[in-house]
């Protein structure tokens, strides 16, 4: 599995206002990132994410297609004209950058790289990622869209 290790997010590296803790307001909650590794392609080649260690010792992954999707969520326009981003299924990270303590930004294999993601963020995303996922594909089912990418045709093809 080839992964990088972007480094140990130690409280002292970070202070504790800008660590990655949650966006709730339930102390009980609060989980700060002691370190994120990046799964940029497994063996079978299906998996791609962000594997993250919390201060507690839980673990959680966030797949590289539901970053991708969220990083579009960064810059909304307008609630009429949300475009909704589709045929990510098989997108992977293939690069990250940790800008100074506080967040990654992220380089997709779809050219997309214009998105720093905190790490207050990443632990929310983590925490509801079931929900952020059935949202997604209510949308892609509302337009008529797919996860999956249209495939290319190639000359020979009819």
């Amino acid at each position: 599995m080839a992964a990088v290790l972007i480094g140990r997010l130690r409280s002292a590296m970070m202070p504790s206002t800008i660590a990655a803790r949650s966006l709730s307001s339930s102390p009980s909650r609060q989980r700060d990132i002691k370190k994120i590794k990046v799964i940029k392609k497994s063996e079978d080649n299906a998996t791609s994410g962000l594997c993250l260690t919390f201060t507690d010792d839980t673990q959680g992954f966030l797949s590289a297609e539901l970053l991708r999707v969220l990083a579009n969520d960064f810059f909304p326009t307008s609630s009429a004209s949300k475009r909704v981003v589709w045929g990510k299924e098989n997108v992977h990270i293939v690069g990250a950058e940790q800008c100074g303590s506080y967040a990654l930004r992220l380089s997709f294999s779809d050219g997309y790289d214009s998105t720093m993601f905190p790490f207050t963020m990443m632990e929310e995303a983590e925490r509801s990622k079931r929900k952020l996922m059935r949202q997604y594909m209510v949308s892609l089912s509302e337009k008529g869209l797919s996860r999956r990418p249209k495939l290319k045709r190639t000359p020979n093809q009819k």
